[in-house]
């Protein structure tokens, strides 16, 4: 409280602000410049936590847990335009990695096969650890891709790797109680989930 911060963008305000009229103004450029709004305000409310000046916020629109194959495909699309207008965006190749991997997990809907979006997913993850190496959101979805080839060794490094650079990060504690799981390591799983339900106490899936 007491401080101002700043996305770099144009358009919208940090008080009552509205992605979707932002992203209906011609202007700023539609879809993709909504696409980059809400990844840069994902990451400026992280900040916001760490500062301790977060009260609360929602998501309505629960887009990721959905889950909807054509929704997906279409986010695809629309993570790939926003790299073309930002090669240097991490969270777009890590928003693009996590759009495969969910693909991957319903499979159904898509014409696109495994082995290629598996493929894709880990260009995308290598490229937003090589704009940015202490990325906890790309840990996180690297972890994932490591649980779907059966490399639990290097999915757990992913994830505490994740989990040391953002410990506050809800998914990384979602989806490492997963593998947990998996490993039959049910305290631990439940340490975790307890932990991404804390800090995601809104997400259907999290609670769920």
């Amino acid at each position: 409280r007491g401080q101002q911060l700043s996305s770099g963008l144009t358009g919208w305000s940090w008080h009552s602000f509205c992605k979707t009229q932002f992203a209906s103004n011609p202007k700023p450029g539609g879809v993709s410049s909504f696409l980059r709004c809400h990844l840069s305000i994902v990451s400026l409310l992280d900040y916001a936590d760490a500062l301790g000046i977060l009260d609360d916020v929602s998501d309505e629109g629960g887009y990721w847990e959905d889950r909807d194959p054509q929704a997906l495909a279409e986010a695809v699309g629309y993570f790939k335009q926003a790299i073309e207008l930002d090669p240097d965006f991490t969270l777009a190749y890590v928003g693009l990695a996590d759009s495969y991997i969910q693909l991957m997990q319903i499979q159904f809907g898509t014409r696109q096969p495994r082995g290629e979006m598996l493929s894709n997913a880990e260009v995308a993850i290598d490229k937003a650890l090589e704009l940015d190496y202490q990325s906890g959101e790309a840990y996180t979805s690297l972890g994932r891709i490591h649980t779907m080839v059966v490399n639990f060794a290097g999915a757990e490094m992913a994830f505490q790797r994740a989990l040391e650079l953002n410990p506050n990060y809800a998914d990384a504690h979602r989806w490492y109680s997963s593998l947990l799981q998996d490993l039959d390591r049910m305290e631990e799983t439940l340490l975790h989930i307890k932990r991404a339900q804390e800090l995601d106490p809104r997400s259907a899936v999290i609670n769920s």
